[in-house]
């Protein structure tokens, strides 16, 4: 297996205030997949979310150092920084969209771990989170069609209607997008069913890389932008710096078109190239 991420945890560096008996961390992540492996094209990995997700291609391990009052705390961690500073937070948590992992397919949908009608590496309750792999031959046109027609049901007793109004969506517009072949297969078999879905499908709140959208106004926050293709342009925008309000007329700036990502709020910004992130 092949190192691709570690984390080095500095409790005397924690945002909120941490037990004086903490130790030090080094988390490490390997992998023997990387290449062919969806998330990590992406530089995400299932580890980096929790380690209680097992990926069979993963591994991951920790090293605890010292606590904040031995001598050899911050000589400990200053040696774990540079014993690994090439693979040092290179990886981030993954996105919740299907993703092809080796043999395997990711769905991180909620709820459908607890589906036992289709096979995955484990299955959830209500106490416990499942693994939400499927392997790829297992993904066939009649589990698919258990996955659409599942509804889950609440500890309490009744369904768990979340899971019909939102993830089966999801489920069918990401199925769209990362594996055309196979949704058209379950398309035709049932008759359209999910291209109607998917003609009404709505992408607002999603996100997108910026370079694939339409050509129009765009949000960071509460600016407002106009995008070209290249260039994002602000206008009247007030700036305050130190004791100087400054009217700066127009900003005009060239983002990086390969990882700015814009939250969609209009459904006319997506066309048939555009890429999610989820």
């Amino acid at each position: 297996m092949e190192l691709i991420n570690t984390f080095v945890s500095e409790p005397h560096s924690d945002i909120f205030k941490s037990d004086r008996n903490n130790k030090a961390e080094c988390r490490q992540i390997s992998c023997s997949n990387k290449n062919n492996c969806d998330l990590y094209k992406r530089k995400q990995c299932l580890y980096q979310s929790t380690f209680t997700i097992k990926c069979p291609y993963g591994q991951a391990r920790r090293e605890y150092g010292f606590t904040k009052k031995a001598r050899a705390y911050y000589s400990w961690i200053s040696e774990r920084k540079d014993k690994y500073k090439d693979t040092l937070r290179q990886i981030s948590s993954p996105d919740k969209k299907m993703s092809l992992i080796g043999d395997y397919i990711w769905l991180p949908y909620s709820y459908m771990d607890m589906n036992h009608d289709i096979k995955l590496i484990a299955h959830g309750g209500f106490l416990s989170n499942g693994v939400p792999l499927i392997k790829r031959e297992d993904f066939t046109l009649e589990n698919i069609i258990k996955i659409l027609r599942f509804r889950p049901q609440a500890m309490m007793g009744g369904e768990i209607a979340s899971y019909q109004k939102e993830e089966v969506p999801k489920f069918i517009n990401h199925l769209f997008e990362v594996l055309p072949d196979i949704f058209n297969e379950v398309d035709n078999h049932l008759n359209g069913e999910l291209s109607t879905k998917i003609n009404n499908f709505n992408h607002v709140g999603r996100t997108a890389l910026l370079s694939t959208i339409n050509p129009g106004i765009v949000y960071n926050g509460k600016d407002i932008w106009q995008w070209d293709g290249v260039y994002l342009t602000s206008h009247s925008k007030i700036k305050r710096l130190i004791w100087w309000e400054i009217n700066i007329e127009e900003i005009k700036i060239k983002p990086n078109l390969e990882t700015t990502y814009i939250k969609i709020t209009n459904n006319l910004q997506v066309n048939n190239n555009t890429i999610f992130k989820d």
